[in-house]
C-alpha cells in the first residue's frame, strides 16, 4: 500500500490548490500534464464515490448565510431546483470541486460511470498555468 501511494505521489500528482486571478481559489498544475491524462487520478480507485442528499432551494436560505453562499459557489442545482450535497458536507470535497470556470476550458468533463463526473486534459497543459472546467456542461 505504501508503494502504491508513493507511485501516485511520484508520477500521478499533478496539481495543487493556489489563489487565483480568476475566481478565489483554483486549481493549478504543479508540472506539466500531457494531453488525454487524468490529473485526478487516485492512487487505489478510479472512482470516488459521494452519497448525495438533494437539499431545496428552501432547505438552502435556511442555512446560515455564509455556509448558503459556499453551497451556491460550488454546487450547481438539478432541473428541479434541487442542490446536490455530499453527504458529509463540504469536508468531503476534492480538488476538482475548486477548478474555476472557463468557456475555452482546458480540462473537459467525461462520464465515465464514475457518480461524480471524471475529467481529461484536452491539450498539454504547463506547469503553473491554472486548470479550467465549463461548468455548462454539468
Amino acid at each position: 500500500m505504501k508503494n502504491a501511494l508513493l507511485q501516485h505521489l511520484k508520477n500521478e500528482t499533478y496539481c495543487r490548490l493556489a489563489p487565483s486571478k480568476v475566481q478565489g481559489v483554483g486549481v493549478f498544475a504543479i508540472r506539466n500534464i500531457p494531453k488525454n491524462t487524468n490529473p485526478f487520478q487516485y492512487a487505489q480507485t478510479r472512482c470516488k464515490n459521494y452519497n448525495i442528499i438533494l437539499l431545496s432551494q428552501k432547505e438552502v436560505n435556511r442555512l446560515p448565510k455564509n455556509i448558503q453562499k459556499l453551497v451556491k459557489d460550488f454546487l450547481k442545482p438539478d432541473e428541479m431546483g434541487m442542490y446536490p450535497v455530499p453527504e458529509n458536507g463540504f469536508n468531503d470535497l476534492d480538488i476538482t470541486f475548486y477548478m474555476n470556470f472557463s468557456k475555452n476550458p482546458n480540462i473537459d468533463i467525461i462520464n465515465d460511470g464514475c457518480e461524480f463526473f471524471s475529467f481529461i486534459t484536452n491539450r498539454k497543459i504547463k506547469k503553473g498555468e491554472e486548470l479550467f472546467i465549463n461548468y455548462d456542461f454539468l
